[in-house]
Protein backbone atom coordinates (compact mmCIF):
# COMPACT_ATOMS: atom_id res chain seq x y z
CA UNK A 1 0.00 0.00 0.00
CA UNK A 2 1.30 3.43 -0.91
CA UNK A 3 0.99 6.16 1.72
CA UNK A 4 1.22 8.95 -0.82
CA UNK A 5 -2.22 8.84 -2.35
CA UNK A 6 -4.51 11.83 -1.83
CA UNK A 7 -7.25 11.97 0.79
CA UNK A 8 -9.98 14.49 1.51
CA UNK A 9 -7.76 16.31 3.96
CA UNK A 10 -5.63 17.39 1.00
CA UNK A 11 -8.48 19.78 0.11
CA UNK A 12 -8.23 21.70 3.36
CA UNK A 13 -7.05 25.26 2.87
CA UNK A 14 -5.02 26.08 5.93
CA UNK A 15 -4.72 29.60 7.29
CA UNK A 16 -1.35 31.29 7.08
CA UNK A 17 -0.17 30.64 10.60
CA UNK A 18 1.92 33.43 12.01
CA UNK A 19 4.72 33.44 14.54
CA UNK A 20 6.44 35.78 16.94
CA UNK A 21 10.18 36.42 16.52
CA UNK A 22 10.85 34.65 19.82
CA UNK A 23 10.01 31.30 18.16
CA UNK A 24 13.18 31.63 16.07
CA UNK A 25 15.26 32.20 19.19
CA UNK A 26 13.75 29.12 20.87
CA UNK A 27 14.35 26.94 17.80
CA UNK A 28 17.91 28.24 17.52
CA UNK A 29 18.70 27.56 21.17
CA UNK A 30 17.10 24.10 21.33
CA UNK A 31 18.78 23.01 18.10
CA UNK A 32 22.19 23.91 19.52
CA UNK A 33 22.11 20.62 21.43
CA UNK A 34 22.48 18.78 18.11
CA UNK A 35 25.79 20.62 17.61
CA UNK A 36 27.24 18.19 20.18
CA UNK A 37 26.74 15.20 17.87
CA UNK A 38 28.18 17.06 14.90
CA UNK A 39 31.26 18.18 16.80
CA UNK A 40 32.03 14.64 17.87
CA UNK A 41 31.71 13.36 14.29
CA UNK A 42 33.99 16.07 12.95
CA UNK A 43 36.63 16.05 15.64
CA UNK A 44 37.02 12.27 15.68
CA UNK A 45 37.86 12.33 11.96
CA UNK A 46 41.09 14.15 12.88
CA UNK A 47 41.64 12.86 16.41
CA UNK A 48 41.61 9.13 15.66
CA UNK A 49 45.00 9.19 13.93
CA UNK A 50 46.89 10.60 16.94
CA UNK A 51 44.84 8.44 19.34
CA UNK A 52 45.65 5.29 17.38
CA UNK A 53 49.34 6.14 17.32
CA UNK A 54 49.52 6.99 21.03
CA UNK A 55 47.53 4.01 22.26
CA UNK A 56 48.60 1.55 19.54
CA UNK A 57 45.01 0.68 18.70
CA UNK A 58 44.15 -2.19 16.38
CA UNK A 59 41.66 -1.64 13.50
CA UNK A 60 38.98 -3.40 15.58
CA UNK A 61 39.66 -1.13 18.59
CA UNK A 62 39.58 1.91 16.33
CA UNK A 63 36.17 0.85 15.00
CA UNK A 64 34.91 0.26 18.55
CA UNK A 65 36.00 3.73 19.72
CA UNK A 66 34.27 5.33 16.73
CA UNK A 67 31.14 3.20 16.62
CA UNK A 68 30.56 2.70 20.35
CA UNK A 69 29.21 6.23 20.68
CA UNK A 70 26.45 5.57 18.16
CA UNK A 71 25.63 2.15 19.63
CA UNK A 72 25.31 3.43 23.19
CA UNK A 73 23.38 6.47 21.98
CA UNK A 74 20.59 3.97 21.23
CA UNK A 75 20.09 3.70 24.99
CA UNK A 76 20.31 7.46 25.30
CA UNK A 77 17.66 7.91 22.61
CA UNK A 78 15.27 5.44 24.25
CA UNK A 79 15.85 6.92 27.70
CA UNK A 80 15.41 10.43 26.32
CA UNK A 81 11.94 9.64 24.99
CA UNK A 82 10.78 8.48 28.41
CA UNK A 83 12.40 11.41 30.19
CA UNK A 84 10.94 13.85 27.66
CA UNK A 85 7.42 12.51 28.22
CA UNK A 86 7.73 12.40 32.02
CA UNK A 87 9.96 15.33 33.00
CA UNK A 88 9.53 17.64 30.03
CA UNK A 89 11.48 18.67 26.97
CA UNK A 90 13.66 21.27 28.73
CA UNK A 91 14.83 18.88 31.46
CA UNK A 92 15.81 16.38 28.76
CA UNK A 93 17.95 19.01 27.03
CA UNK A 94 19.70 19.74 30.34
CA UNK A 95 20.45 16.09 31.14
CA UNK A 96 21.81 15.45 27.65
CA UNK A 97 24.12 18.45 27.79
CA UNK A 98 25.54 17.46 31.18
CA UNK A 99 26.19 13.89 30.05
CA UNK A 100 27.96 15.03 26.89
CA UNK A 101 30.21 17.42 28.84
CA UNK A 102 31.13 14.72 31.36
CA UNK A 103 31.93 12.24 28.61
CA UNK A 104 34.05 14.71 26.65
CA UNK A 105 36.15 15.56 29.71
CA UNK A 106 36.61 11.89 30.66
CA UNK A 107 37.67 11.03 27.10
CA UNK A 108 40.15 13.89 26.98
CA UNK A 109 41.80 12.67 30.19
CA UNK A 110 41.97 9.01 29.13
CA UNK A 111 45.34 7.24 29.32
CA UNK A 112 44.31 3.92 27.80
CA UNK A 113 41.73 2.27 25.57
CA UNK A 114 39.31 1.33 28.35
CA UNK A 115 39.05 4.78 29.95
CA UNK A 116 38.65 6.32 26.49
CA UNK A 117 35.89 3.82 25.75
CA UNK A 118 34.15 4.70 29.04
CA UNK A 119 34.24 8.38 28.11
CA UNK A 120 32.83 7.59 24.67
CA UNK A 121 29.98 5.64 26.23
CA UNK A 122 29.00 8.51 28.54
CA UNK A 123 29.24 10.92 25.60
CA UNK A 124 27.07 8.57 23.55
CA UNK A 125 24.23 8.67 26.06
CA UNK A 126 24.35 12.47 25.94
CA UNK A 127 24.32 12.39 22.15
CA UNK A 128 21.26 10.13 22.25
CA UNK A 129 19.45 12.70 24.38
CA UNK A 130 20.43 15.61 22.14
CA UNK A 131 19.54 13.77 18.95
CA UNK A 132 15.97 13.14 20.15
CA UNK A 133 15.09 16.31 21.98
CA UNK A 134 16.27 19.06 19.62
CA UNK A 135 13.88 18.38 16.71
CA UNK A 136 11.11 17.22 19.06
CA UNK A 137 11.10 20.48 21.02
CA UNK A 138 11.27 22.61 17.90
CA UNK A 139 8.45 20.81 16.08
CA UNK A 140 6.15 21.11 19.11
CA UNK A 141 6.88 24.81 19.56
CA UNK A 142 6.93 26.08 15.98
CA UNK A 143 3.80 27.12 14.04
CA UNK A 144 3.07 24.85 11.07
CA UNK A 145 4.05 27.43 8.45
CA UNK A 146 7.60 27.59 9.81
CA UNK A 147 8.01 24.08 11.21
CA UNK A 148 10.03 22.76 8.26
CA UNK A 149 12.62 25.53 8.27
CA UNK A 150 12.93 25.58 12.07
CA UNK A 151 13.20 21.81 12.47
CA UNK A 152 15.88 21.85 9.77
CA UNK A 153 18.00 23.80 12.25
CA UNK A 154 18.76 20.46 13.93
CA UNK A 155 20.65 19.22 10.88
CA UNK A 156 22.14 22.68 10.37
CA UNK A 157 23.72 22.57 13.84
CA UNK A 158 24.90 18.98 13.33
CA UNK A 159 26.67 20.18 10.19
CA UNK A 160 28.02 23.26 11.99
CA UNK A 161 29.33 20.96 14.70
CA UNK A 162 31.04 18.74 12.11
CA UNK A 163 32.63 21.80 10.51
CA UNK A 164 33.68 23.11 13.92
CA UNK A 165 35.31 19.74 14.62
CA UNK A 166 37.16 19.87 11.29
CA UNK A 167 38.38 23.42 12.01
CA UNK A 168 39.57 22.46 15.49
CA UNK A 169 41.52 19.58 13.93
CA UNK A 170 43.38 22.04 11.72
CA UNK A 171 43.87 24.64 14.46
CA UNK A 172 45.19 22.16 17.03
CA UNK A 173 47.17 19.88 14.70
CA UNK A 174 50.54 21.16 15.96
CA UNK A 175 49.64 21.47 19.66
CA UNK A 176 50.98 19.02 22.23
CA UNK A 177 48.34 16.42 23.17
CA UNK A 178 46.28 17.74 20.27
CA UNK A 179 43.61 15.05 20.38
CA UNK A 180 42.92 15.71 24.07
CA UNK A 181 42.25 19.38 23.36
CA UNK A 182 40.13 18.50 20.32
CA UNK A 183 37.85 16.22 22.33
CA UNK A 184 37.86 18.22 25.58
CA UNK A 185 36.66 21.40 23.88
CA UNK A 186 33.41 19.57 23.14
CA UNK A 187 32.32 20.33 26.71
CA UNK A 188 32.15 24.08 26.01
CA UNK A 189 28.88 24.12 23.98
CA UNK A 190 27.13 22.27 26.80
CA UNK A 191 27.54 25.27 29.10
CA UNK A 192 25.96 27.57 26.51
CA UNK A 193 23.03 25.17 26.05
CA UNK A 194 22.40 24.98 29.80
CA UNK A 195 22.31 28.78 30.08
CA UNK A 196 19.87 28.99 27.16
CA UNK A 197 17.30 26.96 29.11
CA UNK A 198 16.78 29.98 31.36
CA UNK A 199 14.90 31.79 28.58
CA UNK A 200 13.29 28.90 26.66
CA UNK A 201 9.62 28.08 27.40
CA UNK A 202 8.50 24.50 27.92
CA UNK A 203 6.83 22.72 24.99
CA UNK A 204 3.13 23.77 25.01
CA UNK A 205 2.06 20.35 23.74
CA UNK A 206 3.88 18.59 26.59
CA UNK A 207 2.26 20.98 29.07
CA UNK A 208 -1.16 20.14 27.60
CA UNK A 209 -0.46 16.42 28.07
CA UNK A 210 0.19 17.16 31.76
CA UNK A 211 -3.12 19.00 32.07
CA UNK A 212 -1.34 22.33 32.60
CA UNK A 213 -3.55 24.28 30.22
CA UNK A 214 -2.79 27.74 31.63
CA UNK A 215 0.95 27.12 31.43
CA UNK A 216 0.50 25.89 27.86
CA UNK A 217 -1.36 29.09 26.96
CA UNK A 218 1.47 31.19 28.38
CA UNK A 219 4.03 29.14 26.47
CA UNK A 220 2.08 29.45 23.22
CA UNK A 221 1.64 33.18 23.75
CA UNK A 222 5.41 33.60 23.56
CA UNK A 223 5.65 32.13 20.05
CA UNK A 224 2.16 32.36 18.47
CA UNK A 225 0.10 35.47 17.61
CA UNK A 226 -2.33 36.18 20.44
CA UNK A 227 -5.43 35.56 18.30
CA UNK A 228 -4.30 32.01 17.48
CA UNK A 229 -3.52 30.80 21.00
CA UNK A 230 -7.03 29.70 22.00
CA UNK A 231 -7.70 27.86 18.73
CA UNK A 232 -4.35 26.07 18.98
CA UNK A 233 -5.05 25.00 22.57
CA UNK A 234 -8.48 23.66 21.54
CA UNK A 235 -6.99 21.72 18.62
CA UNK A 236 -4.25 20.17 20.77
CA UNK A 237 -6.81 19.19 23.41
CA UNK A 238 -9.02 17.54 20.75
CA UNK A 239 -6.13 15.36 19.60
CA UNK A 240 -5.24 14.45 23.21
CA UNK A 241 -8.85 13.44 23.86
CA UNK A 242 -8.93 11.18 20.79
CA UNK A 243 -5.46 9.67 21.21
CA UNK A 244 -6.02 8.94 24.89
CA UNK A 245 -8.73 6.45 23.81
CA UNK A 246 -6.43 4.56 21.48
CA UNK A 247 -2.77 5.11 22.43
CA UNK A 248 -1.59 4.07 25.89
CA UNK A 249 2.13 3.70 26.54
CA UNK A 250 4.37 0.91 25.29
CA UNK A 251 1.54 -1.63 24.90
CA UNK A 252 0.04 0.43 22.09
CA UNK A 253 3.45 0.80 20.43
CA UNK A 254 4.15 -2.93 20.55
CA UNK A 255 0.62 -3.73 19.34
CA UNK A 256 -0.09 -0.66 17.19
CA UNK A 257 -3.39 0.45 15.72
CA UNK A 258 -3.67 0.81 11.94
CA UNK A 259 -2.96 4.53 12.21
CA UNK A 260 0.11 4.12 14.41
CA UNK A 261 1.36 1.30 12.17
CA UNK A 262 1.29 3.60 9.14
CA UNK A 263 3.16 6.33 10.98
CA UNK A 264 5.74 3.78 12.17
CA UNK A 265 6.38 2.62 8.61
CA UNK A 266 7.00 6.19 7.51
CA UNK A 267 8.97 7.52 10.47
CA UNK A 268 11.07 4.46 11.28
CA UNK A 269 11.81 3.78 7.62
CA UNK A 270 13.18 7.25 6.95
CA UNK A 271 15.23 7.11 10.15
CA UNK A 272 16.72 3.75 9.13
CA UNK A 273 17.68 4.82 5.62
CA UNK A 274 19.33 8.04 6.82
CA UNK A 275 22.21 6.02 8.27
CA UNK A 276 22.03 2.83 6.18
CA UNK A 277 23.22 4.90 3.21
CA UNK A 278 26.61 5.29 4.93
CA UNK A 279 26.71 8.99 5.81
CA UNK A 280 28.43 8.55 9.18
CA UNK A 281 31.05 6.28 7.65
CA UNK A 282 31.83 9.02 5.15
CA UNK A 283 32.10 11.63 7.92
CA UNK A 284 34.13 9.55 10.39
CA UNK A 285 36.48 8.06 7.80
CA UNK A 286 36.89 11.01 5.43
CA UNK A 287 40.62 11.06 6.13
CA UNK A 288 40.99 7.37 5.27
CA UNK A 289 38.83 7.74 2.14
CA UNK A 290 40.99 10.61 0.89
CA UNK A 291 44.18 8.68 1.65
CA UNK A 292 42.80 5.73 -0.32
CA UNK A 293 42.20 8.13 -3.22
CA UNK A 294 45.88 9.07 -3.31
CA UNK A 295 46.06 12.20 -1.10
CA UNK A 296 49.06 11.33 1.07
CA UNK A 297 49.89 14.66 2.76
CA UNK A 298 48.11 15.08 6.12
CA UNK A 299 47.70 18.84 5.68
CA UNK A 300 46.09 18.32 2.26
CA UNK A 301 43.66 15.81 3.70
CA UNK A 302 42.75 18.11 6.59
CA UNK A 303 41.95 21.01 4.28
CA UNK A 304 40.06 18.74 1.88
CA UNK A 305 38.08 17.42 4.84
CA UNK A 306 37.28 20.99 5.91
CA UNK A 307 36.08 21.74 2.37
CA UNK A 308 33.73 18.75 2.57
CA UNK A 309 32.46 20.09 5.90
CA UNK A 310 31.80 23.53 4.44
CA UNK A 311 29.86 21.95 1.58
CA UNK A 312 27.79 19.89 4.00
CA UNK A 313 26.98 22.93 6.13
CA UNK A 314 26.12 25.28 3.25
CA UNK A 315 23.68 22.89 1.57
CA UNK A 316 21.62 22.30 4.71
CA UNK A 317 20.27 25.79 4.02
CA UNK A 318 18.39 24.36 1.00
CA UNK A 319 15.71 22.52 3.03
CA UNK A 320 15.50 25.46 5.41
CA UNK A 321 14.38 27.55 2.44
CA UNK A 322 12.54 24.97 0.37
CA UNK A 323 11.12 22.29 2.66
CA UNK A 324 7.96 24.29 3.42
CA UNK A 325 7.62 25.59 -0.15
CA UNK A 326 8.48 22.58 -2.30
CA UNK A 327 7.40 19.96 0.24
CA UNK A 328 9.26 17.45 2.39
CA UNK A 329 8.73 14.56 -0.01
CA UNK A 330 10.15 16.36 -3.07
CA UNK A 331 13.26 17.49 -1.18
CA UNK A 332 13.81 13.99 0.23
CA UNK A 333 13.53 12.38 -3.22
CA UNK A 334 15.83 14.94 -4.83
CA UNK A 335 18.48 14.52 -2.14
CA UNK A 336 18.52 10.72 -2.32
CA UNK A 337 18.64 10.63 -6.11
CA UNK A 338 21.64 12.98 -6.11
CA UNK A 339 23.28 10.96 -3.33
CA UNK A 340 22.94 7.78 -5.40
CA UNK A 341 25.01 9.35 -8.18
CA UNK A 342 27.51 10.78 -5.66
CA UNK A 343 28.10 7.35 -4.15
CA UNK A 344 28.59 5.93 -7.63
CA UNK A 345 31.31 8.56 -8.11
CA UNK A 346 32.94 7.61 -4.79
CA UNK A 347 32.87 3.95 -5.82
CA UNK A 348 34.70 4.75 -9.04
CA UNK A 349 37.14 7.13 -7.31
CA UNK A 350 38.07 4.46 -4.77
CA UNK A 351 38.60 1.97 -7.57
CA UNK A 352 40.78 4.26 -9.74
CA UNK A 353 42.50 6.42 -7.11
CA UNK A 354 41.17 9.60 -8.74
CA UNK A 355 41.62 12.26 -6.03
CA UNK A 356 39.67 14.98 -7.87
CA UNK A 357 36.67 12.67 -8.33
CA UNK A 358 36.96 11.54 -4.70
CA UNK A 359 36.80 15.10 -3.32
CA UNK A 360 34.01 16.20 -5.68
CA UNK A 361 31.96 13.06 -4.96
CA UNK A 362 32.47 13.50 -1.21
CA UNK A 363 31.25 17.08 -1.44
CA UNK A 364 28.24 16.07 -3.56
CA UNK A 365 27.41 13.23 -1.18
CA UNK A 366 27.50 15.52 1.85
CA UNK A 367 25.54 18.23 0.01
CA UNK A 368 22.77 15.84 -1.03
CA UNK A 369 22.53 14.41 2.49
CA UNK A 370 22.29 17.87 4.03
CA UNK A 371 19.60 19.06 1.67
CA UNK A 372 17.55 15.86 1.81
CA UNK A 373 17.36 12.98 4.24
CA UNK A 374 19.64 14.62 6.85
CA UNK A 375 17.11 17.21 8.05
CA UNK A 376 14.22 15.26 6.50
CA UNK A 377 14.52 12.53 9.11
CA UNK A 378 14.01 15.02 11.93
CA UNK A 379 11.20 16.86 10.15
CA UNK A 380 9.20 13.78 9.13
CA UNK A 381 9.85 11.95 12.40
CA UNK A 382 8.57 14.77 14.58
CA UNK A 383 5.52 15.33 12.39
CA UNK A 384 4.00 11.90 11.78
CA UNK A 385 3.86 10.27 15.23
CA UNK A 386 0.81 10.70 17.53
CA UNK A 387 1.19 13.29 20.29
CA UNK A 388 0.53 10.96 23.23
CA UNK A 389 3.50 8.74 22.35
CA UNK A 390 5.52 11.12 20.20
CA UNK A 391 8.44 11.33 22.61
CA UNK A 392 8.73 7.54 22.99
CA UNK A 393 8.18 6.60 19.34
CA UNK A 394 10.47 9.33 18.06
CA UNK A 395 13.12 8.09 20.48
CA UNK A 396 12.69 4.58 19.00
CA UNK A 397 13.14 6.01 15.51
CA UNK A 398 16.35 7.75 16.48
CA UNK A 399 17.52 4.72 18.47
CA UNK A 400 17.26 2.72 15.26
CA UNK A 401 19.07 5.54 13.49
CA UNK A 402 21.93 5.56 16.02
CA UNK A 403 22.17 1.75 16.07
CA UNK A 404 22.51 1.59 12.28
CA UNK A 405 25.03 4.44 12.45
CA UNK A 406 27.09 2.49 14.97
CA UNK A 407 27.01 -0.71 12.95
CA UNK A 408 28.10 1.20 9.84
CA UNK A 409 30.89 3.01 11.73
CA UNK A 410 32.23 -0.15 13.37
CA UNK A 411 32.00 -2.33 10.28
CA UNK A 412 33.28 0.13 7.66
CA UNK A 413 37.05 -0.38 8.26
CA UNK A 414 36.55 -4.14 8.62
CA UNK A 415 34.39 -4.53 5.49
CA UNK A 416 36.57 -2.14 3.48
CA UNK A 417 39.64 -4.21 4.37
CA UNK A 418 37.84 -7.42 3.40
CA UNK A 419 36.21 -6.44 0.10
CA UNK A 420 37.81 -3.03 -0.69
CA UNK A 421 36.62 0.55 -0.17
CA UNK A 422 35.18 0.61 -3.69
CA UNK A 423 32.96 -2.44 -3.10
CA UNK A 424 31.80 -1.00 0.22
CA UNK A 425 30.61 2.19 -1.45
CA UNK A 426 28.91 0.11 -4.14
CA UNK A 427 26.81 -1.44 -1.35
CA UNK A 428 25.93 2.03 -0.04
CA UNK A 429 24.89 3.01 -3.57
CA UNK A 430 22.39 0.15 -3.79
CA UNK A 431 20.96 0.92 -0.35
CA UNK A 432 20.55 4.60 -1.30
CA UNK A 433 18.64 3.63 -4.46
CA UNK A 434 16.33 1.49 -2.31
CA UNK A 435 15.73 4.54 -0.09
CA UNK A 436 14.51 6.44 -3.16
CA UNK A 437 11.89 3.75 -3.78
CA UNK A 438 10.86 3.76 -0.10
CA UNK A 439 10.35 7.53 -0.02
CA UNK A 440 8.38 7.46 -3.27
CA UNK A 441 5.92 4.83 -2.02
CA UNK A 442 5.77 5.31 1.75
CA UNK A 443 6.42 8.95 2.64
CA UNK A 444 3.41 11.26 2.21
CA UNK A 445 3.58 15.03 1.98
CA UNK A 446 3.13 16.74 5.37
CA UNK A 447 4.12 20.34 4.71
CA UNK A 448 1.53 23.03 5.37
CA UNK A 449 -0.41 20.97 7.91
CA UNK A 450 -0.49 21.33 11.68
CA UNK A 451 0.68 18.35 13.69
CA UNK A 452 -2.93 17.66 14.59
CA UNK A 453 -4.10 17.71 10.96
CA UNK A 454 -1.33 15.26 10.02
CA UNK A 455 -2.86 12.81 12.50
CA UNK A 456 -6.24 13.28 10.80
CA UNK A 457 -4.52 12.40 7.51
CA UNK A 458 -3.16 9.12 8.85
CA UNK A 459 -6.41 8.23 10.65
CA UNK A 460 -8.36 8.73 7.45
CA UNK A 461 -5.81 6.71 5.48
CA UNK A 462 -6.18 3.89 8.03
CA UNK A 463 -9.97 4.18 8.01
CA UNK A 464 -10.22 4.84 11.75
CA UNK A 465 -12.55 7.16 13.68
CA UNK A 466 -14.08 9.14 10.85
CA UNK A 467 -16.63 10.66 13.25
CA UNK A 468 -13.93 11.93 15.62
CA UNK A 469 -11.88 13.48 12.85
CA UNK A 470 -14.44 16.25 12.49
CA UNK A 471 -13.27 17.65 15.83
CA UNK A 472 -9.81 18.35 14.39
CA UNK A 473 -10.76 19.96 11.09
CA UNK A 474 -11.22 23.69 10.53
CA UNK A 475 -14.82 24.85 10.88
CA UNK A 476 -16.85 24.24 7.76
CA UNK A 477 -14.57 21.53 6.35
CA UNK A 478 -16.05 18.04 6.17
CA UNK A 479 -13.86 14.95 6.38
Amino acid sequence: MSLTRGTTIDNIQLPKTGAKPFVYICAFLSSMSSLLLGYDCGVMAGAMGPITNEMNLTPAEEGIIIGSLSIISVLGSLWAGRVADQLGRKMTIAIGSLLFAAGAILSALALDFWVLLAGRLVTGVGVGFAFVIAPLYTSETAPSRYRGVLTSLTEFFIDCGILLGYVSNIALADVNNEWRWMIGLGAAPSAVILLSLLVMPESPRWLMMQGRVDDARRSLAKVFPEQEVDDTVDQIQSVIDIESKHVVGWSAILNPSKTLRLTLITGLGVSFFQQATGNDAVVYYTDRILMNAGITELSDRLYATAMVGVCKTVFVIVPMICADRLGRRFVLLLGQIVMTFALMGMTWAAQTGNSVLAISSLCLCMASFSMGIGPGTHIVGTEVFPLMVRGRVFSIALAINRFVSGIVAISFPIVAAAISVSATFAIFTVVTFLSVLFIYYFVPETSGRTLEEIQVFFRELAGEDDDEQEQLLPEGVAP
